[in-house]
């Protein structure tokens, strides 16, 4: 992969997560989505490290 395309993918990335979070707090109160992504990055992290050791 080109070192630019990697920059777009990184920007659109951290983009979508910062439309997802103003969404999320639009809808819901602010704890509530402090919970929900923390619920999500715990489920992440798993997920990467589940597939970490499974090599």
């Amino acid at each position: 992969m080109k070192e630019w395309m990697a920059w777009i993918l990184l920007i659109m990335g951290v983009s979508i997560i910062i439309i997802f979070a103003w969404w999320l707090t639009m809808k819901l109160e602010t704890l509530t989505s402090i919970y929900i992504t923390i619920v999500l990055n715990f489920i992440v992290s798993v997920y990467l490290s589940f597939q970490k050791y499974n090599k």
